[in-house]
């Protein structure tokens, strides 16, 4: 494999990753909070709790600037992981469901800056073609699997099930991004 095939090969795994739990939250947490029989008027107050993801550019220049994307891609998804096995674990009416449902978004959306910024640096000049298309793509189709077919699972697993079943595809994915060398910035960008 070639090394520009490796590099697309990363940015679809990061970028999955990043759509992995987007897609997660978007999708699938109002099936479940409806079958929770949690009201509309609730399910729709909670759609509030994704505006992390929205307001990211606020505190980008403070990843960007303070430890390496490496750092921050890591151990975000360790609370990502946390946070939605998590929610599988408590009550829908607990205040701790609610706490690990805001922290699921804060901490996906501080990974996205992350990988938003590694992908400058991981990109070649000449590729950013293939490499935009890869990362839009892979993110889609985690939004997907994250997701629609989440949901679908919903007829066959319990709730329970699917949250650990994505927790650990949201971890399997990134296992091969550990010894990726081009996660780490030499110094912060310039603002």
């Amino acid at each position: 494999m070639t090394q520009q095939h490796k590099t697309l090969v990363h940015l679809a795994l990061l970028y999955f990753i990043s759509g992995l739990p987007f897609g997660f939250f978007a999708d699938a947490l109002p099936v479940y909070l409806r079958q929770q029989h949690v009201s509309l008027v609730d399910i729709g107050l909670a759609s509030v709790l994704n505006l992390p993801w929205a307001f990211k550019p606020l505190w980008s220049p403070w990843v960007d600037r303070y430890a390496s994307p490496r750092a921050w891609i890591f151990s975000s998804m360790l609370v990502v992981i946390l946070s939605i096995c998590s929610l599988a674990m408590v009550s829908v009416g607990s205040p701790w469901f609610w706490a690990w449902l805001f922290l699921l978004p804060l901490f996906s959306a501080t990974q996205d800056i992350a990988i938003d910024g590694s992908f400058i640096h991981l990109c070649p000049s000449g590729l950013e073609g293939p490499a935009n298309s890869t990362r839009v793509s892979a993110y889609r189709i985690a939004m997907l699997v994250g997701g629609g077919a989440t949901v679908m699972l919903a007829g066959l697993w319990t709730w329970p099930s699917i949250f650990v079943a994505v927790a650990g595809l949201y971890a399997v994915a990134a296992l091969p991004l550990r010894g990726m060398p081009l996660l780490v910035h030499k110094q912060p960008m310039a603002f």
